[in-house]
């Protein structure tokens, strides 16, 4: 860790009569310069201190947790989290499961538990579809019974209905996230907005879902948001040096052990040129390179 990094520990007990000592204890002695402690069950949404703590975190530090099951509401919600965190280049740790996302083997496991999640959730879609398919026949008929056969009226009114509660929801809740749009756009991507909303909210905020949020609150001159935010950000360009960075950082990931050394004689071998055009790497510039990283990644 880094003179400038900092680590910040999290931890949960699922109600009031349960102790938080054992893991404020456990996360004391790493030590935390900051703890962010709360009572709250796991599937509640709605976690204060998370939010917290994630608002709080900076590139270079590392979130730790003393149980992977203290920081998501399922092994999906962590594993978004844990991918937000190293979007935004801060490490995440695990005392008693031994995970470090610094090290190879850290990484490896979450790829590990990720494909687990995912072959999960194909097992529960499979287990539904086939319980719908042999209720079907036993002649049990699914759903409205207007909507089943297709009538235009009930198809209209139902559809119209989703729309006006899904609407009535979203400014319910749009002072939880509008502020922060309205600071961002249109002058940051919406990618980069949904990134600051998940830091600074502890919920998962995807791309699309923020983009459908804010067009249905400026769609059909509600006057909800201004459609102003909806405006196309200015492109970036990407300058190559970070281009280069971003690819020798993904040599090392993929090579661990590899040498500087060894690094510049496969850019050489691929004809890569440095930043000034010219033919041949030197160690110096790989280091670089590799400074542009965030330093959880290096």
């Amino acid at each position: 860790m880094t003179a400038s990094s900092r680590n910040i520990g999290y931890g949960r007990v699922s109600t009031d009569d349960q102790n938080l000592s054992v893991q404020r204890q456990a996360l004391e002695a790493v030590p935390c310069s900051l703890l962010f402690l709360e009572h709250g069950s796991g599937a509640d949404r709605e976690r204060p201190e998370l939010a917290r703590a994630l608002k709080a975190l900076r590139a270079g530090d590392v979130l730790i947790v003393q149980r992977l099951d203290r920081l998501g509401r399922s092994l999906l919600h962590l594993l978004q989290i844990i991918e937000d965190l190293e979007g935004r280049g801060v490490a995440f740790r695990s005392l008693a499961e031994g995970i470090d996302m610094r090290t190879a083997e850290g990484r490896l496991l979450m790829h590990q538990l990720g494909a687990f999640a995912e072959f999960e959730r194909k097992r529960i879609i499979a287990r539904v579809q086939s319980g719908i398919a042999a209720a079907k026949r036993r002649g049990v008929a699914f759903g409205n019974p207007g909507l089943v056969a297709g009538n235009k009226a009930v198809i209209e009114k139902l559809a119209a209905g989703r729309r006006n509660a899904h609407l009535r929801s979203l400014v319910d809740r749009m002072e939880g996230f509008m502020p922060t749009v309205r600071r961002l756009r249109p002058h940051t991507p919406w990618a980069e907005v949904a990134k600051q909303l998940t830091a600074e909210t502890g919920q998962i905020w995807s791309e699309q879902r923020l983009l459908r949020s804010v067009h249905r609150l400026a769609g059909e001159g509600r006057g909800f948001v201004d459609p102003a935010l909806l405006k196309s950000a200015p492109r970036r360009r990407r300058r190559r040096s970070d281009e280069l960075a971003a690819m020798i950082r993904g040599m090392r990931l993929m090579q661990p052990g590899i040498s500087l050394r060894a690094i510049a004689d496969q850019l050489q071998k691929m004809g890569v040129k440095t930043p000034r055009g010219h033919a041949t790497w030197s160690r110096s510039s790989i280091a670089k390179m590799l400074e542009r990283a965030p330093p959880a990644l290096t």
